[in-house]
């Protein structure tokens, strides 16, 4: 697997991959309310593994839940 970190979002098809403790998390709130509430109705709650996937503003979101401990 290779991970890269970026200054700004690639072109072309690509997910921005989030991890989050829970819907609310910081990871979440800094990308707008849509995704938190799209999150909720998938009630996503942070879970260690679970991955709710969301279209947002065009890229593929996809969140993976690191568990209530998880620090985001």
């Amino acid at each position: 697997m290779q991970i890269r970190f970026g200054d700004r979002l690639p072109e072309g098809d690509f997910a921005l991959v989030i991890p989050a403790a829970s819907g609310d998390a910081e990871s979440i709130r800094g990308l707008g309310g849509q995704l938190a509430e799209a999150l909720s109705n998938q009630r996503f709650d942070g879970d260690s593994g679970s991955t709710p996937e969301h279209f947002h503003n065009n890229p593929r979101v996809v969140v993976i839940g690191v568990g209530k401990n998880g620090k985001t």
